[in-house]
């Protein structure tokens, strides 16, 4: 087997993958400090996806975590100590 071809899914194995995850998406809005939103995002753990433009510059971040809705509200904190260049 060619060495770039052992990592690609089978259609069965990638079926099985797609129907294990659950899609959410948020509009999420950084310069307010307790949106209501936050309260609607669920506390399940799992990977997450931030995008935004900031002027020209489009900044993108995955991330894993245990609480979506703990991890999404830490981001909406004005100092972030794991964070330094946001």
């Amino acid at each position: 087997m060619q060495d770039h071809l052992k990592f690609l899914a089978t259609v069965e194995e990638e079926e099985l993958i797609v129907n294990s995850f659950r899609a959410y998406n948020f509009r999420l809005d950084f310069s307010k400090r307790n949106p209501d939103y936050l309260k609607l995002i669920p506390q399940v753990g799992g990977v997450y996806f931030i995008a935004g433009r900031n002027s020209k510059l489009l900044k993108a971040y995955v991330g894993k975590t245990n609480c979506l809705q703990r991890r999404i509200t830490d981001y909406h904190r004005s100092f972030q100590v794991h964070c330094p260049n946001d």
